[in-house]
């Protein structure tokens, strides 16, 4: 059985002095789960994955009317041209990069910085920006009173997820980029109740593999197209990986430890840790689907 040469093959990678700072490895095919590693059971910050939490609703805040279409304005932003799908999609022009590491560690409500740094309508795709993801959920937040609120009815509790630490900018408001604290089992279910919602209802990247983000792989909403439209990534740094592969009711993911520490903008990973995505793409989907 696939899921039983799985689970040995990946418990011995995880041996692998790369994979050291890994908590744990889950699998679940068509809904059998196994967790493999120490902890499947404790929270850590998943990083970029939380873009694609913050997509799902943004699409969800869509299809409620909070957001007119996706190409809705920014109203906190309405000089500069931004709309939903810009900054889902990341073509949203930008002048200057926000330093969200500066913003996250500063008193001031980062807002004005993230607005400033916009570019102008008619300006080229300014990249991967994790400012873009923070913009849309002060939006959010402007709209509904409380994105978290919004995101935890549309998106986590729908998966079984409650009371999900999320840390807040300086006005209150979740990171929109970063710092919602999953555990692996959690965001297994989260993948189990993407998997039956579909994403996005299009199949269909909007964009090309490009040099951005930096997976170079075509980009969608918050989520990272892997190598064929049936197998859909969300990654985050220090080994935060979830994959979907709908065609085999396939979901995979690992988290791993940082410690990364916001006022020093330094981490404890070793000096050769691997990324998750290796052992998923590597181990585990060899041994599922041969």
């Amino acid at each position: 059985m696939g899921l039983d040469v799985a689970t040995r093959e990946g418990a011995a990678a995880l041996d692998d002095p790369g994979f050291a700072h890994l908590l744990a490895v889950g699998m679940s095919v068509d809904g059998v789960r196994r967790f493999i590693g120490r902890a499947p059971d404790v929270p850590t910050d998943v990083f970029s994955v939380t873009k694609s939490v913050l997509a799902r609703a943004a699409l969800d805040a869509v299809d409620e009317g909070i957001f007119a279409s996706l190409d809705d304005p920014i109203t906190l932003a309405a000089a500069t041209g931004a709309t939903v799908r810009r900054l889902l999609w990341m073509s949203q022009s930008w002048s200057s990069a926000p330093d969200m590491d500066a913003l996250e560690a500063g008193t001031a409500d980062p807002l004005p910085a993230i607005v400033a740094a916009l570019g102008a309508p008619d300006g080229p795709p300014g990249g991967y920006r994790d400012a873009a993801a923070h913009l849309l959920i002060r939006e959010l937040q402007h709209r509904t009173g409380s994105a978290r609120a919004h995101v935890e009815a549309s998106v986590l509790r729908p998966a079984g997820i409650e009371a999900a630490r999320w840390e807040s900018d300086q006005t209150g408001t979740p990171w929109g980029h970063a710092h919602l604290f999953l555990s692996v089992r959690e965001l297994v279910a989260l993948g189990e109740h993407w998997l039956g919602q579909g994403w996005p209802a299009s199949g269909e990247p909007e964009r090309g593999a490009a040099a951005i983000p930096p997976e170079s792989l075509p980009y969608a909403a918050g989520l990272w197209w892997a190598h064929d439209p049936d197998r859909v990534m969300a990654a985050g740094w220090g080994g935060q990986c979830l994959i979907m592969v709908p065609s085999a009711s396939i979901v995979l993911a690992t988290l791993g430890v940082t410690g990364w520490d916001r006022s020093s903008n330094t981490d404890t990973l070793p000096a050769h840790w691997r990324p998750g995505r290796d052992l998923l793409e590597k181990t585990l989907l060899p041994a599922l689907i041969p």
